[in-house]
């Protein structure tokens, strides 16, 4: 019976702090459940921005997507002022230049 107990007791411990290894995100953008902000990068809002402009290119709304890139391409080169030689980057900006009509800075970008 006591071994019972105990087994029972060591079972129901580690059940309810079973839970715990899970995110400690407060679902809401914050990083310990709504207490402290969570930075995002630049480079994850122009990525962001370029994401929902390609959707309004599939529904054919250039005249959006094509701010979304513009937006984008603020947001990268702030993220390249700070970090000048990341090719994810540079890939983006040339690919958002190119896509707003500005072929010269993107050879530029892609180069």
């Amino acid at each position: 019976m006591k071994k019972l107990i105990l087994i029972l007791m060591i079972t129901f411990a580690l059940i309810s702090n079973s839970y715990s290894a899970g995110s400690s995100g407060g679902g809401d953008g914050t990083s310990d459940g709504g207490n402290k902000k969570v930075k995002i990068s630049k480079y994850k809002y122009g990525v962001k921005n370029i994401d929902k402009a390609k959707k309004y290119e599939k529904k054919n709304k250039l005249e959006k997507a094509e701010k979304h890139y513009k937006k984008a391409i603020g947001y990268l080169l702030k993220h390249n002022k700070k970090f000048p030689a990341d090719p994810n980057t540079l890939n983006y900006l040339g690919f958002t230049h190119r896509k707003v009509g500005d072929y010269e800075n993107a050879e530029i970008y892609y180069s």
